[in-house]
């Protein structure tokens, strides 16, 4: 019965297989550790951890924002985290998202935090070269440190 399930010539009793509709396949990788098919090698396979943190260590009264880097020419980013909070007094509010064009776009918002409560957002945001995430604090008192985190993987994009 083992023998209707896995290829005959498995190169390892433990490859990864795959189901093309008829009969279960190796999965083959390349030097890379990208998937490759008879077309070629798959995109978007993981190709790095991605982390970012960023911090302004004399906010200015009232609103700020911090950005994250741009993404760069060719890269291609999923991030899976995002958090940001005040570490020195409780704001009005923080937000945290993808920044487009001068815009935050809010995924995660934390109204009324106490010091070190950090604004979160989980998830997948898929950013091209060009984009980047951001978060906003609005209330805060002149002189508070502030930070902003994000961690995903960088996808190879072909």
């Amino acid at each position: 019965m083992p023998q209707d399930l896995f290829p005959e010539f498995a190169p390892y009793p433990r490859s990864m297989l795959g189901w093309d509709g008829v009969d279960f396949r190796v999965i083959a990788v390349d030097d890379a550790g990208r998937i490759i098919t008879n077309a070629g090698v798959i995109p978007f396979n993981y190709e790095a951890y991605y982390t970012v943190q960023t911090a302004n260590f004399g906010a200015a009264a009232g609103a700020n924002t911090l950005l994250a880097p741009v993404i760069g020419a060719g890269d291609f980013v999923v991030i899976t985290s995002i958090s940001a909070y005040d570490i020195t007094s409780a704001v009005t509010s923080v937000s945290v998202g993808l920044f487009v064009g001068g815009l935050l776009y809010p995924n995660g918002y934390m109204d009324t935090p106490a010091i070190n409560e950090p604004a979160i957002f989980t998830g997948r945001l898929a950013l091209p070269a060009g984009h980047r995430v951001g978060a906003q604090f609005e209330g805060c008192v002149a002189g508070d440190t502030i930070y902003l985190s994000g961690t995903g993987y960088h996808m190879d994009i072909g």
